[in-house]
C-alpha cells in the first residue's frame, strides 16, 4: 500500500510531535511536559476510540495512513501491554512498535522515534544498579516482549538507518497511576476501603525493592532521552535508588490516612517469578541531564 507524501514544504518545526497511548498514563504527563516546554503541535493517539487521534497500531495500515497524514517529526511510541499472556504481549509491545517502525520507514525516514522499554526486560539482574549494558533475562512475557521491541529498534537503527532511542522506564508512581501497576492497584484498594467497600487491603511481598519515580519525572526523563539521546542509545529511565515496597506501601497509607493494620500481604504464588531487588544505573541520563544544563547555561 503506497500513500502520496505531504508536501515537503511543511518545515521540521510545523511538523506534529506524535505520542502513541497518548491518553494512557505516561502520555497525559508526556503531553502536558511538551506543551510546557513550547511545543504546539503534539498529537496524541490512542488504540481507544473518541480518545484524541484515534489509531488501531496493530493494523499495519492504520498506521501507514496515520503517519503519511501527520507526517511527525518525531514520535513517542508509548502504547504497551503489562498483563495477560505471550500472543497479547507480542501483539501489542512488538507488533505495533514494528508497525510504527515501518510506516516511518515508508513516509518519514528523518523522524526519530523513541521507544519505551522497561526494568522488566533485566529479569533477575546479577547485581545492582543495572546498567544498560547489562544482560537481558526476562522472565515475564511483558519484559520478553520488551526486550524484542528494543531489539527491533536497535535492528532498525542498524539496518536502515533510522534515529531510534530507547528509554528504558523503571516503576512510576504519581496521580492517575493504571491500576496494572502496584501503586494504582493499592490506591484503587485504598479507595474501595474509605467508601466501606472493603475492610482489608490486599497486597503480595513488601520485602522486595523497586525503582520508583513519579510520572512526571518520567515524561521529564523521555524528553531529555528524546532531546539528547544518542542514535540507538539505550537509557535507563529511573530514580536511581532503591525502595522497599513496605515502605513505599506505609506512605500511600499515610497519605490517604489509612491505616497499615488493614493490610494483608502474602507471598506471590508458586511458580511466579518475583525480582528481590532492581534499580537502575541512571548514570547515562545524568550525562544527558549535565548536558542539557550547559547548554541552558550557554543560552542565557
Amino acid at each position: 500500500m503506497k500513500i502520496s507524501k505531504r508536501s515537503a514544504r511543511t518545515s521540521a518545526s510545523e511538523r506534529a510531535v506524535l505520542i502513541t497511548g497518548g491518553r494512557g498514563f505516561i502520555g497525559r504527563a508526556l503531553a502536558a511536559c511538551l506543551r510546557a516546554g513550547g511545543e504546539k503541535n503534539v498529537a496524541q493517539a490512542d488504540l481507544a476510540a473518541g480518545a484524541g487521534v484515534h489509531c488501531d497500531f496493530l493494523d499495519k495500515a492504520a498506521v501507514l495512513r496515520l503517519v503519511a497524514r501527520l507526517r511527525p517529526r518525531r514520535i513517542y511510541h508509548l502504547i504497551g501491554m503489562f498483563s495477560g499472556g505471550y500472543d497479547e504481549n507480542y501483539k501489542v509491545n512488538f507488533l505495533a512498535a514494528k508497525n510504527i517502525l515501518d510506516a516511518v520507514r515508508e513516509q518519514v525516514p528523518d523522524c526519530r522515534v523513541l521507544l519505551t522499554g522497561s526494568a522488566a526486560e533485566y529479569g533477575f539482574p546479577a547485581k545492582n544498579p543495572v546498567k544498560e549494558t547489562d544482560p537481558l533475562l526476562p522472565v515475564t512475557p511483558y519484559g520478553f516482549t520488551k526486550m524484542l521491541q528494543t531489539r527491533l529498534g536497535e535492528f532498525y537503527a542498524r539496518a536502515y538507518g533510522l534515529d531510534v532511542v530507547v528509554a528504558r522506564v523503571f516503576n512510576l508512581t504519581g496521580p492517575g497511576v493504571t491500576e496494572a501497576l502496584f501503586p494504582g492497584r493499592v490506591n484503587g484498594q485504598i479507595e474501595a476501603y474509605k467508601r466501606g467497600a472493603t475492610d482489608r487491603i490486599k497486597v503480595g511481598r513488601l520485602d522486595s525493592f523497586r525503582d520508583y519515580l513519579t510520572v512526571s519525572e518520567a515524561a521529564a526523563a523521555l524528553r531529555l532521552v528524546m532531546d539528547r539521546g544518542e542514535p540507538g542509545g539505550i537509557y535507563n529511565v529511573g530514580s536511581g535508588r532503591p525502595v522497599r515496597m513496605k515502605a513505599l506501601l506505609a506512605r500511600l497509607l499515610a497519605e490517604a490516612g489509612v491505616p497499615y493494620s488493614a493490610v494483608d500481604s502474602a507471598p506471590p504464588p508458586a511458580g511466579k517469578p518475583d525480582v528481590d531487588k532492581i534499580y537502575a544505573d541512571i548514570s547515562r541520563l545524568k550525562r544527558l541531564r549535565r548536558a542539557a544544563a550547559r547548554a541552558a547555561k550557554k543560552i542565557s
